[in-house]
């Protein structure tokens, strides 16, 4: 039926006798009607009825009881008041418009919508305008049911004629928009953070039980010359060279266990970081054997003195570079026969009555190993390089300075042998990821950035929606949902460049584009919580009314949602296409809006939040399909990412690494001496497993606490490795089939749990990866040659295992004293990054204010600059910190405020993100060649003074928290004397003004929603409320003047955007604030 047709339909009708018009719904309250109680009907459910009267400011509306079997259409709720000139269509009009009700039922079954209240005496007017004829008033009725025009507000109340305030209802919901909110709806429930986190826990299983499956065989294979003993034997007797080989067979195997990898490219990685350890111990070695000529040349094995233990009668091996009284194990050089004696002659089981001019051999040795460990430490490389050059070049020293270790008199020596066979191990953990087929990092970042595009695109697209209260949860669950991804993502990409080195064209370049289309993502999910954040802040009525203004907002998000392209593609060029089409539409729209005064100052924010999301989605995405990604050829731009990948510089620059080289150092010196020298009855000399310990606590250390924790994983992967690794051996390592078949099926068994240990739990690695590495090691005879059934068990072996547990406890305790003498304090750490971050938000501050003009280009894909990430890593390394600070002894009895610093924490975290994102917005809006504030000369003075009042109260942050460290961190309390100065005076004008700010808010009526925006920064600025009213007022009455024709280029709407994100900003710092003030 045309709209003419419904027009004479609708005046037929009215000349006619119709029926009353009726709708339905719930009660759910009544008010009194001067004074008397009306009978209780809530909870009933009822008819309304409009009867006409002569008066026509008059309507009598009459409840009758509930029809059955009569729907109300969801789009024509109870919540209306009809005119009553409205009347019946004719029965064609009728049947047409019942199709349309049952249509939009079938798409959504809403419950009734309740009725608040019943009105008496109300003009019709206040509830629907007349703006038309009668004629008019039912044209329009019928479109707003079929939902061709949107509704627009009405309410329905019974109130008492003196009461005067009106509880507002909402507003009829137009079928197509519900259709739409319902199809967002849809498209987000795959998003949702329960169903990302499962999805990616089951494939997670799954993977990991794979690659372990797969990594246990190749276990298999490259222990296979050891299982297939006649192999074994064969090299064992080929010759010298083949047997030394065959000796340091488990040392590939142990190797090969340390590098494994989740991917291809972190078993390239980790195999060259252990690579680099190797070579930097080895030539550290070969230099000392070399460097003095014949002086220190095949170490103490070559100057040996062979003395008879008169005890025991059999010959043991004095040192001249270090006489000893004993070997620990009971073998003696020196008999004493009291303490006395022993202290005197032999204090600390050195023989001092033979000390010459040749043990300034042990000097030396002692010098180049402190030397090389500082230099080493200081230098900040990452843990694998660590462990591989501490743990070498402590064990090769020690087998140096021992008489009866040959190992640099043979030739080839044991360091060339054991690096050898270390390279053996490395390649074949990076062979085990080429077969049977790749499993490269580029792939698995590549598929998850490819779900992750899918999100983001349904996030985008749903943002126009997210004034609704259940869009806005689905939105915020579909973006908390990723970060485990993109964590995933970034670490994929991180052992990716180890895949191609920047040396292959096509994969170099793959890479790039996709660590940069990897961080618009990133950035771009952020950007839309803030979005989201607007929007649920923004009343539900003025939601409706955007989206009755401004409807092109639904094709500039829909356009960029689908612009987004799938990682390897390039931008959807039809999208773009349509993205400007409703950006011109919008240029329509906009001012049309202004000019009505219909836009609020959140709505202008809102609206300016996604044009700028999605023009920046359109623009970046241009940046990077037209961005050329090279390859890097220099040789000094090679070594550079190189020492970037490696993360050579990560601790140089900490605060406290200098304290951890020191204390580092000295604990390896100390570790190594008393495993020379070796305890009588407790540590048999010339033994590296107690500074193996500290070499391994050092290399997994962060730099700040105790080390108890992986001390005592340490001593668990000793104890565990070695017990299980040694006995199963002796019984397993036998020169039969059967005990070749069952050694093969537990050495697979065994690193398949343990490998999937290492890989699915980050917590369970540091303990399962030594555990694996030392149980292999020990399995594996020292000779790699099986037994002979039937022959005895070596009791060397045996001594073996019971010296490592205890060299292990020896060296656990020798790191705990030196932590507890010289620990970097984690207190102090903390203390520092916070610091930082205060002042480091400073200048974020003034950045998005456009005052620090100084570096403005784009450093990063998303076009923002660094400064948010660095202010974000003191943060993440602060929040890293905090449990280590709480586990600290408490210096002085003064507890570590752990909740205070959580709060402090959070509250920055806030303060960083929003300012971060506002930084972009603005950023984006200057690239769409629109007028930002800081370009314009008006706003200099206000932007400046707005920068001036919150760097004010940053100050007196600072202020708090520098006092709070010069009290090293004790509360102050309410009758201390001495709690004066400026410090003192910020506490208490803090707190009094917490105090008012209650007073005032107990008295002063509530505020309305456009009051309310601004009730947290004139609270952050105290008695200065009125100057900084005056100043938002004079921004507002300003940017009026500089009104645009689109969000992009509307002043003011980027000053209610930059008050919106102030706001947040000042409730921040309030709360940090009043934290530091309580707390004294």
């Amino acid at each position: 039926m045309s709209h003419g047709e419904r027009r004479r339909a609708g005046q037929r009708s009215a000349e006619g006798e119709s029926p009353p018009r009726t709708v339905e719904g719930t009660i759910t309250s009544v008010r009194k009607h001067n004074g008397v109680a009306p009978p209780d009907l809530a909870g009933r459910s009822v008819k309304l009825k409009v009867i006409k009267r002569a008066d026509r400011s008059k309507d009598a509306v009459q409840a009758l009881p509930c029809i059955p079997d009569h729907v109300t259409p969801p789009s024509y709720r109870a919540s209306h008041e009809v005119p009553h000139e409205a009347h019946e269509a004719p029965n064609e009009a009728s049947h047409e418009v019942e199709v349309l009700h049952e249509a939009a039922r079938e798409a959504f079954h809403p419950p009734p919508a309740p009725i608040i209240s019943l009105t008496k005496e109300e003009d019709a007017s206040d509830v629907l305008p007349v703006e038309q004829e009668d004629t008019d008033q039912v044209d329009e009725l019928r479109d707003i049911e079929q939902g061709l025009n949107k509704p627009k507000p009405a309410s329905l109340t019974l109130i008492d004629s003196q009461d005067t305030e009106r509880p507002v209802m909402p507003t009829p919901t137009d079928p197509e928009w519900a259709n739409m909110m319902i199809k967002v709806l849809e498209k987000l429930h795959s998003h949702q953070k329960f169903r990302k986190t499962a999805l990616r826990a089951r494939r997670r299983y799954k993977s990991n039980w794979w690659l372990a499956f797969r990594l246990s065989f190749w276990m298999l294979v490259i222990g296979g010359p050891v299982i297939v003993y006649p192999v074994a034997e064969f090299f064992n007797t080929w010759g010298d060279r083949s047997s030394k080989y065959m000796a340091s067979f488990g040392v590939a195997m142990q190797n090969f266990c340390y590098l494994l990898g989740p991917s291809l490219g972190a078993s390239v990685r980790y195999s060259l970081e252990g690579f680099i350890g190797t070579m930097l111990a080895l030539g550290n070695v070969l230099l000392m054997n070399r460097a003095f000529g014949s002086y220190l040349k095949g170490g103490a094995f070559a100057t040996r003195q062979e003395v008879t233990d008169l005890a025991l009668g059999r010959i043991i091996y004095a040192s001249e570079w270090l006489p000893l009284c004993n070997l620990g194990s009971g073998e003696r050089f020196v008999q004493t026969n009291s303490t006395a004696e022993f202290l005197r002659e032999c204090f600390m089981n050195v023989h001092w009555s033979a000390v010459d001019e040749g043990s300034l051999r042990a000097l030396i040795i002692l010098g180049d190993l402190a030397l090389f460990t500082g230099i080493f430490l200081y230098i900040g490389f990452g843990t694998c390089v660590r462990v591989y050059a501490l743990i070498y070049v402590l064990y090769w020293a020690m087998a140096f300075v021992d008489p009866s270790s040959p190992a640099f008199s043979n030739d080839p020596s044991d360091p060339w042998t054991q690096s050898i066979m270390t390279c053996a191990g490395g390649f074949i953990a990076v062979l085990s990821q080429l077969l049977p087929c790749p499993n490269d990092a580029l792939s698995k970042a590549t598929k998850s950035s490819t779900e992750l595009a899918e999100t983001l695109s349904a996030v985008l697209e749903a943002l126009p929606f997210a004034t609704t209260p259940e869009v806005n949860l689905a939105i915020q669950s579909s973006i908390d949902g990723t970060r485990e991804w993109l964590s995933d993502i970034e670490g994929h990409l991180s052992f990716a460049w180890f895949e191609d080195f920047g040396f292959l064209p096509s994969r170099c370049r793959r890479r790039k584009k996709l660590e940069a289309y990897t961080e618009l993502m990133a950035a771009l999910l952020q950007h839309a919580s803030m979005a989201n954040r607007l929007a649920a802040k923004m009343p539900q009525s003025n939601a409706q009314i955007m989206g009755a203004t401004l409807p092109s907002l639904l094709d500039v998000c829909s356009a960029a949602a689908r612009a987004l392209p799938v990682p390897g593609t390039t931008i959807d060029v039809s999208a773009a296409e349509d993205f400007e089409e409703a950006m011109g539409t919008m240029k329509t729209e906009f001012p049309k809006a202004v000019s009505q005064t219909v836009l609020s100052g959140d709505m202008m924010s809102f609206a300016l939040g996604l044009c700028t999301i999605a023009s920046g989605t359109i623009l970046r995405l241009k940046v990077l399909d037209t961005a050329v990604y090279g390859t890097t050829w220099n040789p000094l731009k090679f070594l550079s990412d190189l020492g970037n990948r490696l993360e050579l510089p990560q601790t140089r620059n900490y605060p406290s690494h200098l304290r951890f080289v020191a204390r580092s150092t000295l604990a390896m010196v100390l570790a190594f001496l008393f495993g020379w020298v070796g305890l009588e009855r407790m540590l048999n000399a010339y033994t590296s497993g107690a500074s193996a310990t500290v070499a391994t606590v050092v290399s997994t250390t962060t730099g700040a606490g105790f080390s108890l924790g992986l001390i005592t994983r340490r001593l668990n992967a000793v104890v565990v490795g070695t017990v299980l690794g040694h006995s199963l051996g002796q019984v397993l390592a036998v020169k039969t089939e059967f005990h070749a078949a069952v050694f093969a099926v537990w050495l697979w068994f065994y690193a398949f749990v343990l490998t999937f240990q290492i890989l699915h739990s980050k917590a369970n690695a540091g303990v399962a990866l030594p555990t694996l590495a030392i149980g292999v090691y020990s399995l594996v005879p020292a000779s790699g040659v099986f037994r002979d059934y039937n022959s005895s068990i070596d009791l060397g072996a045996e001594l073996y295992l019971a010296s490592s547990v205890k060299a292990a406890v020896l060296g656990g305790a020798i790191m705990l004293t030196l932590d507890l003498l010289l620990f970097s304090s984690a207190r102090s750490l903390v203390q520092y990054q916070l610091k930082h971050t205060l002042k480091k938000s400073m200048g974020l501050l003034s950045r998005v204010m456009g005052l620090n003009s100084t570096d403005k280009g784009s450093a990063n894909a998303d076009g923002s600059s660094n400064e948010e990430t660095l202010v974000l890593r003191h943060l993440d390394d602060l929040k890293r910190l905090l449990p280590s600070a709480a586990d600290e002894p408490a210096p002085r009895g003064i507890e570590f405020p752990y909740e205070l610093f959580v709060n402090l924490e959070g509250s920055f975290r806030t303060i960083v993100s929003e300012l971060g994102t506002l930084e972009w917005l603005f950023t984006m809006i200057g690239e769409s060649a629109a007028s930002v504030l800081s370009d314009n000369q008006d706003f200099k003075s206000l932007l400046l003074e707005m920068e001036e009042y919150f760097t004010t109260e940053l100050t007196s942050v600072d202020v708090m928290l520098k006092d709070l460290y010069k009290r090293r961190l004790q509360a102050s309390t309410s009758d201390t004397s001495d709690d004066t100065g400026a410090a003192a005076s910020l506490r208490h004008s803090i707190l009094e003004r917490g105090s008012e700010a209650l007073r005032s808010a107990a008295s002063t009526p509530k505020p309305s929603h456009v009051t309310r925006r601004l009730s947290g920064l004139l609270e952050a600025v105290g008695n200065r409320k009125q100057t900084f009213q005056q100043l938002v007022e004079k921004m507002r009455k300003v940017a009026n003047t500089h009104r645009g024709d689109d969000p992009l280029s509307d002043l003011l709407s980027q000053v209610e955007m930059l008050l919106s994100a102030l706001h947040t900003c000042s409730k921040a710092v309030i709360n940090i604030q009043t934290a530091l003030a309580q707390y004294g």
